[in-house]
């Protein structure tokens, strides 16, 4: 029995590859009308960053086919190629109604390619192209179909890595189907010949971590299905930029976008899925796709629910008989005025020694209804209004603070500002250039006070500083600088945070040492000034204007955070009257 190579078709001789020389689907391109491997080239179905992929037919299987055509220079090199074909090869594994087949891979020539299924339909990004955004309930079907396809491709150990609207294909029958696994890899693997591939993948819905070279793990997947979730809500994907770098900080620094600010009609269990689908870092997000899939499957997906877990709240009962839907019919007797008396006959006289008639207690009469006064309505600015009181608050006690201050006011305004600054660092829902500005304008502040308290009597430029000065003073401005990058263009925020403390910290030592006198023991002048420096502070009373200035801008924080929470809250609840 002879023995075929796994790219050549049994008794077809060897084809003659010529390279091409037109772009694909124009009248010179070189594929249209030839075999490659098994598969006659028939049209172009479209373009991307791989490669081409045409409508082909199988010649052994006798069926309609897709045929991708990757290039040499999207591989990169001969090695890049055959642990490629190898990868290609466990993903035609996967046998899912979800996914697209992947019939065959192989070589011819240079080109690499895909022999996968046929599907008749459109890709999920032409159709929101073209009409818009999907209706909730449709774009909760697709992203739970496409949750279950990246479930059996997880358990098989293979993750997709390019999941995007235009890789799931919604057939003309309503299949929903993940295609274009041309990228996968087994998760945990590291293949050296695969590291130019780890960071393919559309930007627009990448995981931070995989743009920067991380190994495979699934939960890439689960952001950029989150990512989906939210063009198939919007039209448009959750971060846009003009350039690449930006757009992949973005991705890593900038919060998830509420979805419901540019789509009302999501509820607020769609904003928080997609907000943990899309976390920055991989262990916030769900465990896995099957987990995803249980979350897709609960009613509050499609109505908001109130605290009580009930999509309604009731509302009071109405007052006016009229509006409860209670009108007196023809054989219902109006009501005797207050003070008449009703005949009643001997047969209807409950007892046999009443008289003929029979007084009657005054009817109850329906008081006229008045409407109820409405509700106090709050202020629409009320949350600027608390805001700006307490930023005047401020300011005002900083004012009295600078009023005929001494140098422990300023080393407390120099502590004050290295808090200040590292809490600007530390933050992650701020923008860069938010962080940069506020972070900036402390540390300038902290500067400024540590000299102002280390400058008192000391002589420019008759008497130099010591060694110790620049000892000290040297690291805290690199401490400072190195901070200041770290806080706005980095994600370690933390670090940050404690080099601004440090840079604090080294720049009063700085200052204090200053004030020593000349020959003095470091260690123990220090000492001995912020002794007298500390009794000073304390007995001008400034724990007291310090501790307000704190609690005021602890205050402060409160409302900002609170404020800013409520305006993320979810959607008022639907109001059902069950007394009608």
């Amino acid at each position: 029995m002879a023995h075929h190579k796994p790219d050549e078709v049994p008794g077809e001789p060897p084809q003659e590859y010529r390279p091409p020389l037109a772009e694909p689907g124009s009248p010179d391109d070189w594929f249209l009308g030839r075999k490659v491997g098994p598969c006659r080239v028939e049209a172009l179905l479209g373009r991307g960053g791989m490669g081409a992929v045409y409508r082909a037919h199988h010649v052994p299987l006798d069926r309609p086919v897709a045929l991708k055509v990757v290039s040499p220079e999207w591989l990169g090199s001969p090695a890049a190629a055959q642990a490629f074909l190898a990868e290609a090869r466990i993903a035609a594994r996967l046998e899912d109604p979800r996914i697209v087949q992947v019939y065959d891979v192989g070589v011819y020539g240079e080109q690499t390619y895909i022999v996968m299924q046929f599907i008749v339909g459109e890709n999920l990004e032409a159709k929101v192209s073209r009409d818009g955004p999907l209706a909730p309930q449709e774009a909760l079907r697709v992203v739970k179909e496409a949750a279950l396809a990246l479930a059996t491709a997880h358990r098989q150990g293979v993750v997709h890595r390019d999941v995007k609207p235009a890789n799931i294909m919604l057939g003309a029958d309503g299949s929903v189907r993940l295609t274009d696994f041309g990228i996968s890899v087994m998760a945990g693997r590291s293949d050296p010949h695969l590291e130019g591939l780890a960071t393919m993948g559309s930007l627009d819905f990448m995981a931070p971590e995989q743009a920067f070279g991380a190994p495979p793990d699934p939960r890439m997947d689960l952001y950029s299905l989150g990512a989906t979730y939210f063009y198939a809500l919007t039209g448009r994907p959750p971060f846009a930029a003009k350039t690449a770098g930006d757009l992949l900080l973005q991705h890593r620094e900038e919060p998830v976008p509420d979805v419901r600010l540019r789509r009302p009609e999501a509820t607020a269990a769609v904003a928080a899925l997609i907000e943990r689908l899309m976390a920055k870092n991989p262990t916030d997000r769900p465990a896995g796709a099957s987990e995803v899939v249980r979350e897709l499957e609960s009613p509050r997906m499609l109505v908001n629910v109130d605290s009580s877990g009930s999509p309604f709240s009731l509302a009071p009962p109405p007052l006016d008989p009229k509006a409860a839907g209670i009108y007196p019919g023809p054989d219902c007797a109006p009501a005797p005025a207050a003070g008449k008396s009703v005949p009643l006959g001997p047969a209807e006289s409950p007892l046999p020694q009443a008289p003929a008639e029979l007084p009657m207690p005054p009817a109850p009469t329906l008081a006229p209804t008045r409407p109820l006064p409405p509700l106090p309505a709050a202020p629409a600015h009320r949350r600027h209004v608390v805001k700006a009181a307490a930023g005047l608050a401020v300011l005002a006690v900083m004012g009295r603070l600078w009023h005929g201050t001494g140098r422990p006011d300023w080393a407390a305004a120099g502590v004050f500002a290295a808090a200040a600054a590292a809490f600007c660092l530390a933050q992650q829902g701020w923008r860069p250039w938010l962080r940069g500005l506020a972070s900036g304008l402390a540390g300038v502040g902290m500067a400024a006070a540590f000299y102002r308290f280390g400058a008192g009597g000391f002589v420019w430029p008759t008497q130099a500083p010591d060694l110790d000065f620049f000892v000290l003073a040297a690291p805290g401005v690199v401490a400072a600088g190195a901070a200041f990058c770290l806080g706005v263009w980095t994600a370690d925020r933390w670090t940050a945070a404690g080099l601004t403390a440090a840079a604090g910290a080294l720049l009063l030592l700085a200052a204090c040492s200053l004030q020593l006198p000349p020959g003095s023991e470091w260690l123990e002048g220090v000492r001995a000034f912020a002794a007298g420096q500390g009794r000073w502070f304390d007995a001008s009373g400034g724990p007291w204007r310090w501790g307000a200035l704190l609690a005021l801008t602890l205050a402060g924080l409160f409302l900002l955070r609170r404020g800013s929470g409520s305006a993320r809250s979810g959607q008022a609840p639907t109001v059902l009257n069950w007394n009608r």
